[in-house]
């Protein structure tokens, strides 16, 4: 089984000084992947219950959630063998030619 680990870009690890650090001791720690989730929009409170949580959203609705594909651009020269990859990536909130040069830049 292949293990990874998410949440990279998300709150504390959004900071760039720690990006490059937690993407190469993932790597060192065994992790397989690398992913980078994406929200457009966070509420305060839902009307159902969030999923693999306690109900509500494991976070604040203000925690900072950087770009997955920019995070992973950032992210891409320090693991020598992980992969990495958007957790989610929201299509209507990008043009039909931003996303793929977005995702053309992060992957070299």
């Amino acid at each position: 089984m292949k293990i990874g680990f998410f949440s990279v870009g998300i709150g504390p690890t959004a900071e760039p000084q720690l990006l490059r650090t937690i993407a190469t001791a993932a790597e060192r720690l065994g992790f397989a992947t690398l992913w980078a989730p994406e929200h457009v929009v966070l509420v305060e409170q839902y009307a159902s219950k969030y999923p693999y949580s306690s109900g509500e959203f494991p976070a604040p609705s203000d925690i900072p959630i950087a770009d997955p594909f920019t995070t992973l651009a950032y992210v891409a020269p320090a693991p020598a063998r992980s992969a990495w990859a958007p957790g989610s990536a929201w299509f209507p909130s990008t043009t039909r030619w931003s996303l793929p040069r977005r995702w053309r830049h992060s992957t070299g």
